[in-house]
């Protein structure tokens, strides 16, 4: 088994990987990339589905780039923000839609309104 955050080059060889393979793992990682699930290391250049098939049960990741799961808070946010929703209620006109800058300007220099076809 092999923790592929920590492994080196020479230890990947003796296990058997080509080099080039072994060398994109060892790439990845310098890339500042990190391995959080075994399926990490089929991102890999020169990784196969049947090498990445092979390796998978060997592929023990550590508990300090393991993956981890949001901590449960009791509350639970709404789907929608009071602000959101807001426009929604009855007898208030909908919100106006924004656009930005970049667009407006764009729409001005060529006399585009954003709705006509030519």
């Amino acid at each position: 088994a092999f923790d592929p955050n920590e492994v080196t080059y020479e230890e990947l060889r003796q296990l058997g990987m080509p080099k080039r393979t072994a060398a994109g793992l060892v790439k990845y990682r310098a890339a500042g990339k990190v391995f959080a699930v075994p399926e990490d290391v089929a991102l890999c250049y020169g990784v196969t589905d049947s090498m990445y098939a092979r390796l998978k049960p060997y592929i023990v990741i550590g508990e300090a780039y393991r993956l981890r799961p949001r901590p449960q808070s009791g509350a639970v946010a709404p789907a929608v923000s009071a602000a959101q929703a807001s426009w929604r209620l009855p007898g208030r006109p909908p919100a106006p839609w924004k656009t930005s800058p970049r667009r407006e300007r764009f729409k001005r220099m060529t006399g585009n309104s954003g709705f006509s076809r030519p």
